[in-house]
């Protein structure tokens, strides 16, 4: 964990030092990228920013980010040691409807960025109104034999592609196979994808609501980690139609996940949300790793720590930085069911970079050249792309992996790891161990078996998102019924909708 903090700190003063450098004079064609939360991902478009001009000298690409920098302070922890302490500069949440206010206002004046993130926007609703340009005609200059090829057309909107994503990320569930009956194991074993209200059901009749275990490692209330973000996310649609401008939220089938959520949290389920008078956020999680739990939701990118464990049993070695979600961890002898499907069977995943090429862009040609490099081997090996998901480029996947399994690092700090190793050795000379290699060969394998079957990324809007976690919230606490929060849910997104 030093070594990915440490690694962050490095990368984000770099940025601050190519921001710094970026306002010289422009010469030459100039293109200006836009995107709202600075970390990480005006680091890793500001390093593919330098990588990019380097290659064209006449080229100048800026890139903008909304929101403030973290500070980064310094200080002698006690032992003689300095330590890097990272803090926001304000709160990202209360920046984000005066960046979107910005983008409308450049948009639709026909002008803004040539390239436009697409992370907090509604950018539905410029597509809709034809202010971003469809990338298709421009995509056969790509190799898509390079790229995750569902991924890509997974993001098409009306069969266009209005934005590109540059990595993507997924849910996995594993068992602790020794909490379930043989019958439960037979249908286990037998899976790859299962609803959580499938899940539950399954594991009902063995559950002991007096016993230590959980049957679920989703944290409680209405934050993103909580079950019922997770019900959420899978049938986001279902309750909030974007394209047909309709709110299904007051229904009554918003209030019945609601009242799920607060069900499975009774029973023991789940930890129990914190309720309005006991102070902190509306949140809880299990607090030992260790805690026996059924199901365990884990990030796809955590299943090279889960093999190299499995492959190390006790041995010297193994992954450095052990992920624990939601308080809880894998262990060597949990089993992999597989993905969470929402209730259509549809798999989800999501993205954490993705951009779009602005319709009035003066520079098309500039713009679509930057962005095809953005999903360039070289680019998507940077540490700064994701700190929690996969690349869309396969090459620079296997290359990730194989680092993984020979460093001992996953994430953030093998993606560093790769850019060090890049300029000591070829990375095609690294010999792993027998049990490092199996674990490569299980990670690979179940990645390519997992993303085959992602089929699903769903339009959102983050206002629409945030106005229902608010809501929620205050059903967890106890102040509001289910209905009457879906209905105050259902008003504030009707009303947007058709604003």
């Amino acid at each position: 964990m030093k070594k990915v903090l440490w690694a962050l700190l490095i990368c984000l003063l770099l940025a601050g030092c190519r921001s710094q450098a970026s306002s010289n004079e422009v010469t030459g064609e100039s293109i200006t990228v836009s995107v709202f939360d600075p970390m990480p991902k005006k680091a890793f478009l500001e390093e593919a920013a330098q990588k990019y001009q380097e290659l064209h000298p006449d080229v100048t690409v800026n890139i903008q980010a909304f929101a403030d920098m973290p500070e980064i302070k310094t200080a002698d922890n006690g032992d003689g040691k300095t330590v890097a302490m990272i803090s926001k500069v304000g709160s990202l949440d209360e920046s984000k409807p005066d960046y979107i206010n910005k983008i409308n206002t450049e948009l639709m004046s026909g002008q803004g960025a040539d390239l436009i993130a697409v992370d907090v926007i509604p950018y539905y609703s410029y597509i809709e109104k034809g202010l971003f340009e469809d990338l298709g005609p421009l995509m056969a200059s790509l190799d898509m034999s390079d790229l995750r090829g569902n991924i890509i057309d997974a993001a098409k909107i009306g069969g266009k592609q209005y934005f590109l994503p540059l990595d993507y990320g997924f849910s996995l569930i594993a068992y602790e196979p020794s909490l379930f009956t043989e019958e439960q194991l037979r249908v286990l074993e037998s899976s790859d994808s299962m609803t959580i209200e499938e899940m539950a059901d399954l594991a009902a009749t063995s559950f002991d609501p007096g016993g230590e275990a959980r049957m679920f490692s989703y944290s409680a209330g209405a934050m993103t980690t909580s079950l019922f973000d997770a019900l959420l996310s899978g049938d986001y649609m279902d309750y909030a139609d974007i394209p047909g401008k309709t709110s299904y939220i007051g229904d009554g089938s918003f209030a019945e996940m609601l009242e799920t959520a607060l069900s499975y949290e009774e029973k023991g389920y789940i930890p129990a949300s914190l309720k309005e008078g006991d102070g902190g956020p509306v949140m809880r999680s299990i607090d030992d790793p260790q805690q026996p739990c059924y199901f365990k939701n884990s990030p796809g990118v955590a299943l090279m720590n889960y093999f190299s464990n499995y492959y190390n049993k006790g041995k010297e070695g193994g992954l450095k930085n052990r992920i624990v979600t939601n308080g809880i961890s894998m262990n060597d002898t949990d089993e992999l069911m597989g993905l969470v499907k929402n209730s259509k069977g549809q798999i989800p995943f999501t993205t954490s970079q993705a951009y779009a090429m602005n319709a009035n862009s003066k520079n098309k040609e500039l713009a679509w050249d930057f962005l095809k490099f953005l999903l360039s081997y070289e680019v998507q090996m940077s540490s700064t792309l994701t700190m929690s998901g996969l690349p869309v480029n396969k090459k620079a996947f296997e290359d990730k992996a194989l680092l993984s399994a020979s460093t001992g690092e996953i994430g953030f700090a093998a993606s560093t790891t790769a850019r060090q190793n890049s300029e000591k050795a070829d990375i095609g000379e690294i010999n792993l161990s027998e049990s490092a290699l199996k674990a490569l060969d299980a990670y690979k394998a179940a990645i390519e078996k997992y993303t085959a079957m992602l089929d699903f990324m769903p339009i959102t809007d983050e206002t629409i998102t945030s106005a229902i976690r608010v809501e929620a919230a205050s059903f967890f606490k106890g102040q509001k019924t289910a209905e009457s929060a879906a209905n105050a849910i259902n008003g504030k997104v009707s009303l947007y909708l058709n604003e």
